[in-house]
């Protein structure tokens, strides 16, 4: 009896598992119908809708069990394979990719760390330091901020300050950044001056 019971349970959970899976693949299809159904009717900025295409394009590569777009891939990969055999460079950086979020971001923060670290480690760090999406679409603002940061701070410290301060602005902040640092630069230190842009762009009046 407590075989036939344990059976039933398996093929009750093996049932379960696979009507969710079933529902996940039908709520997916659902909704990537309704964005054929709305893109053409939106309203929203050019900016956004390459966002929304970058979004699209790193998803389909996900379904696809796709590590990456293929610049995320070339990039980690060349790294990787200059540590690890083969495949299991191959399967690092694939990992690494589902991690990445915006390759060049990664990389300009990868370049700086390799200042002061191993190329694999340097690596390592930068995608642990930039993962989730609030950083993805940034890296313009990201290197305009490390720029004027370098200047006051060794450039290990001034990347870091800047991921964090990354973090408050939304995307397309750029313009706002720029117009901002120029006019605050004139009364206070450029490091000032970027501190009280990056708190008025994070805060912008609607």
């Amino acid at each position: 009896m407590k075989n036939v019971v344990l059976i039933f349970l398996f093929l009750f959970s093996v049932t379960i598992q696979a009507n969710s899976r079933g529902q996940l693949i039908t709520n997916i299809a659902r909704l990537s119908e309704r964005v054929g159904v709305i893109v053409g009717d939106s309203e929203v900025s050019n900016e956004e809708l390459r966002l929304v295409q970058e979004d699209l394009k790193n998803i389909v590569d996900r379904l696809r069990n796709r590590g990456g777009t293929t610049s995320c891939l070339e990039f980690t990969l060349d790294i990787y394979e200059r540590t690890y055999a083969g495949s299991t460079a191959l399967k690092k950086a694939q990992e690494a990719c589902k991690r990445i979020t915006d390759t060049s971001l990664v990389k300009f923060v990868f370049e700086i760390y390799l200042e002061s670290y191993t190329e694999r480690f340097a690596l390592d760090k930068a995608i642990d330091s930039t993962e989730g999406n609030n950083y993805r679409g940034k890296s313009e603002e990201l290197e305009f901020i490390f720029t004027v940061y370098k200047e006051n701070y060794t450039s290990r410290f001034a990347i870091d300050k800047s991921l964090e301060k990354i973090v408050l602005l939304p995307r397309n902040s750029m313009d706002c950044l720029e117009i901002s640092y120029r006019s605050l630069s004139r009364s206070y230190t450029s490091k000032h001056a970027m501190d009280k842009a990056i708190d008025s762009c994070s805060n912008p009046i609607r």
